[in-house]
């Protein structure tokens, strides 16, 4: 997803495998562009939910090791996971 005013460029990548993977984009047409955060939600127990008594068990939480290089973003998606890299302009 791409937004024209700011910007900043956000990429969602799932892995249903049962094995991580890397995953790299190529960002043509964007600028130079950094990585801003990048959010993972997984869990190893697919059957795995939030609970009364765990509400927080299934949330998306920071990640990290997302790289620009080149115009290229790489990045090592967990198995079975659910990522969001957002990326910008550097300041």
């Amino acid at each position: 997803m791409h937004d024209a005013t700011s910007g900043r460029v956000t990429v969602f990548a799932v892995n249903r495998a049962a094995t991580p993977m890397e995953l790299a984009v190529a960002l043509r047409g964007f600028g130079r562009l950094i990585v801003d955060a990048q959010t993972v939600l997984t869990d190893p127990d697919l059957a795995a939910a939030n609970t009364a008594d765990d509400p927080e068990r299934l949330v998306p939480r920071p990640a990290g090791g997302a790289t620009v290089h080149d115009g290229r973003l790489s990045v090592r998606l967990p198995a079975r996971s659910w990522n969001v890299v957002r990326l910008a302009a550097p300041a």
